[in-house]
């Protein structure tokens, strides 16, 4: 694997006038951002935590952050050819049109057209939990087989790739997982449902739960041993592996992976409730054993990297390919971003069977 240049070191030289894309993902409260070479290289990134609130101000930030990756483009002798970007929100089947970003206090907006007058340069859209789920899928370094994804932050979404594409679904609404509803009632949630999933396990509903000001100081007093703290967390688990269960009715994934930033923070909480969860209310026992449930490999960055893969080499049932995207370059299929979060490199996530 090929990590970026540390600070103050020499920046690897690439091929002149190489081709490089970016890949961004706009949450409800960060901006994350990779630049990405030919061969599928991190060579840069960005981290914003909170830089405005709604989407105008994290439209600006991220023209900000696509300035500074041409800049660091231009000084390898290469140049920006394209943007990915993950978007936390419902999109249109052609993935053009914002239909609603409840994190992003934004409805009805024609993003496609915006970001590509602003950037002046190709733009390509995907709801944040499906291009996390590509990046997942690639990073594990799978070409077929099916992968569900749950992604965890400001709010909850998610993904499954299928034999290295991902379901859009008929008006592009498929993959929101975080909208599953795993408990009878339960009280509200932005979707105008009730009961969701995103309401236990979001950065926010663990946060409300645990009476503190945000999910990580739940994690921080459960690692401290504080029994209220364990308590939400193990609710969250279990409802994790409740949601799972109804996956492996439904679309029988191989493998189920949680990622972002709060899965790995809690992960040593969320995975033994959601595997134990799922162990006992798996539907078809009688036919197979329930998937494994492990964390993702990308870390924070796997929103970014997926919207990255989907520029350099996307999915050939993809929404980038309804909607004119040019197909890769003969033998580029099946190429992974080399990146690896470094508190999981070497870590072997996969299990063996479907590595």
């Amino acid at each position: 694997m090929v990590e970026p240049p540390g600070p103050g070191a020499a920046p690897r030289r690439v091929p002149a006038l190489a081709r490089m894309v970016v890949g961004a993902d706009l949450g409800g409260t960060k901006l994350a951002a990779v630049l990405v070479d030919g061969a599928h290289t991190v060579v840069h990134r960005i981290w914003l935590d909170r830089p405005g609130a709604g989407l105008a101000a994290l439209v600006v930030a991220l023209e900000a952050a696509v300035s500074e990756c041409q800049v660091v483009a231009a000084g390898l002798g290469g140049e920006v050819g394209a943007v990915g970007l993950a978007v936390a929100g419902w999109l249109s089947a052609d993935r053009e049109h914002l239909v609603w970003g409840a994190n992003l206090s934004a409805r009805d907006h024609e993003l496609g057209a915006e970001l590509r007058g602003r950037l002046q340069v190709p733009v390509v859209i995907e709801n944040d939990g499906n291009a996390t789920a590509l990046g997942e899928f690639r990073a594990a370094g799978l070409s077929q087989g099916c992968m569900a994804v749950f992604t965890f932050g400001t709010g909850v979404g998610g993904g499954v790739i299928v034999d290295g594409r991902p379901l859009i679904g008929a008006r592009g609404l498929a993959g929101e997982l975080g909208h599953m509803p795993v408990t009878d009632g339960g009280g509200p949630c932005v979707c105008g449902g009730r009961g969701c999933l995103e309401l236990f396990t979001s950065g926010p509903g663990l946060a409300r739960a645990g009476g503190t000001s945000s999910s990580f100081e739940v994690v921080a007093a459960a690692r401290a041993g504080d029994a209220g703290a364990l308590g939400v967390l193990s609710t969250a688990g279990k409802a994790i592996g409740r949601a799972a269960a109804v996956l492996v009715a439904v679309v029988d994934p191989d493998i189920v992976v949680l990622a972002g930033s709060l899965a790995h923070a809690a992960g040593e909480y969320l995975l033994p409730a959601a595997r134990s969860a799922l162990a006992e209310e798996r539907p078809l026992r009688a036919v197979r054993l329930p998937p494994p449930i492990e964390l993702g490999r990308l870390g924070r960055d796997a929103g970014a990297i997926g919207a990255a893969e989907l520029v350099l080499d996307p999915p050939a049932s993809a929404s980038v390919r309804r909607s004119g995207h040019p197909r890769p370059a003969p033998g580029a299929q099946g190429r992974a971003i080399e990146h690896m979060s470094p508190e999981h490199r070497g870590a072997e996530h996969m299990p063996g069977g479907t590595r």
